[in-house]
């Protein structure tokens, strides 16, 4: 896939952002060495609450979403740490699971404020597979794979169509900052 990317000419890209596949992050640097990568916080929340009791689900994810909504990686890594000294003796392996990424969590707190909202998930990738999902869903059957493919061709296309003319939220408030920070990138 990463290869792919390149193929089709991307050669300079600023971020990824991803839900965890296992050793992505070494595959794309392989690639794209000066890209960033940033794992999906919410896939991380997600993560770490499907291994928990549910009576602390609400809880930890009230937490785990104040640590990736803070204001700064200092502010975030204090709340993190807080939340190691609250739930290390019942989940330690979880914790220890998301200590390991913090790295790639924390990624986006490098850009701009203004378009860290929209950068610290990959929640768009996620609405496309849904309405994907929805729209096979009202068709009974399909009688071919061929078939099938059509359907979410067409779906993506008309997707795309839809958000191709949609700006990443807070994008203009920093263009100029993104834009020094890929000329330092690639200059």
């Amino acid at each position: 896939m990463i290869n792919d990317l390149y193929s089709r000419g991307v050669r300079e890209p600023l971020l990824f952002i991803a839900d965890g596949l296992p050793k992505l992050d070494e595959e794309i640097r392989k690639v794209f060495p000066r890209a960033d990568f940033q794992l999906c916080t919410i896939h991380a929340s997600r993560n770490f609450e499907s291994e928990v009791r549910e009576s602390d689900k609400i809880t930890i994810d009230r937490e785990l979403k104040r640590v990736f909504t803070a204001d700064t990686k200092e502010d975030a890594l204090a709340r993190l740490s807080m939340f190691k000294v609250q739930w290390n003796k019942k989940y330690p392996r979880q914790i220890y699971n998301l200590e390991k990424k913090v790295n790639y969590l924390f990624t986006y707190f490098s850009y701009p404020q203004a378009i860290r909202r929209s950068i610290h998930s990959n929640n768009i990738i996620e609405r496309m597979n849904k309405e994907v999902r929805r729209r096979i869903k009202v068709i009974d059957s399909l009688p071919t794979e061929e078939s099938a493919l059509k359907i979410v061709y067409l779906r993506v296309a008309e997707l795309n169509e839809k958000w191709s003319h949609r700006v990443l939220n807070g994008y203009f408030k920093c263009r100029d900052e993104l834009k020094e920070m890929f000329s330092k990138r690639y200059p």
